[in-house]
């Protein structure tokens, strides 16, 4: 499939499971539920979606460009703490 019929496709489907009040997270690609879930809206479109279970592992920053908006994540590193001395 070309990726404009790509697009299309899934902007098609983010729309369809919007209307339900859910989303396909861009992390895990979980279905999860709006009010469960980060989301960014462009001129009543939803541009970007992430369930909390994964903002609650990763760091998600996003930001803006001239062509739109940029995702970044990164898993959440534990930091191991041991007691000190014996």
């Amino acid at each position: 499939m070309p990726a404009p019929d790509l697009d299309d496709a899934v902007r098609r489907e983010d729309d369809a499971l919007a209307e339900l009040g859910k989303m396909r997270c861009r992390c895990c690609r979980q279905v999860a539920e709006l009010d469960r879930a980060l989301t960014v809206w462009r001129n009543g479109q939803l541009v970007f979606g992430v369930c909390d279970g994964c903002t609650a592992s990763q760091v998600i920053v996003i930001g803006t460009t001239e062509r739109g908006i940029v995702v970044q994540r990164a898993q959440r590193a534990l930091l191991p703490v041991a007691p000190r001395g014996g």
